[in-house]
């Protein structure tokens, strides 16, 4: 079956008709009669010395063309500005198959991002991966993503242990927001879970909370005399 959205990306892009036929074995009839059923759009501005398409004024996704950059056949570039603000250059080929942003999708994260998926700051990923660790220990996980995030704000953003200012991340390095039960016996349930430092939920696994503070205190008072 003849693609003819995909035969049109490719004729916009300026080849020409006997290109489209030979890339996408297509006869000359079945062409002309796509143009006559509107499957074929042929009439658009061209830009001077070419049959490439003129894109000015069009939207992809948070782009829009505001002009050309250059005019070179096969090197065709637009600039584009992005809904965040910053303008950037693209190819057509770049706009029609490939750029939805400037890049700042890649960047942006929660709600900020038209590609988030999630609650607030918590990503889906993340939530996903906690119900996934928690059944592979056979653990019971019976809390919402909503539910976790609004424990979060009660803590106000900060480790329950330590105080240390939390943060949610794409970038694994950047992450040290940790999903963590209060009471090791029991599972991910309402009234027992807290947000601690990833680094402190690893120290405290699934040690008993408050024998896990008493060797942090140890541990602190210890280093005082040492000091000293």
């Amino acid at each position: 079956m003849i693609d003819w959205k995909e035969i049109q990306r490719y004729y916009d892009l300026g080849h020409s008709r006997k290109e489209c036929l030979e890339k996408f074995n297509c006869s000359s009839g079945s062409w002309t009669i796509a143009i006559k059923a509107g499957k074929i759009h042929q009439r658009f501005k061209k830009l001077p010395n070419t049959n490439a398409k003129d894109l000015t004024g069009e939207q992809f996704g948070m782009l829009t063309v505001i002009s050309l950059h250059t005019n070179k056949k096969r090197d065709i570039k637009w600039n584009c500005q992005c809904e965040c603000g910053n303008i950037c250059i693209k190819t057509s080929t770049n706009l029609i198959f490939e750029s939805k942003s400037c890049g700042c999708l890649k960047t942006l994260c929660g709600e900020k991002s038209k590609c988030w998926k999630g609650y607030k700051d918590i990503s889906l990923t993340y939530f996903t991966s906690c119900i996934y660790n928690a059944q592979s220990r056979d653990i019971e996980f019976n809390v919402s993503i909503e539910y976790i995030w609004d424990v979060f704000i009660s803590q106000d953003r900060r480790c329950k242990l330590s105080g240390v200012p939390l943060t949610f991340s794409t970038k694994k390095e950047k992450h040290t927001a940790s999903l963590d039960r209060i009471d090791s016996t029991i599972g991910y349930v309402k009234g027992n879970i807290q947000w601690v430092h990833k680094i402190i939920n690893r120290m405290k696994t699934d040690m008993p909370q408050e024998i896990f503070i008493d060797f942090a205190k140890k541990v602190y008072y210890n280093s005082k005399i040492i000091k000293t």
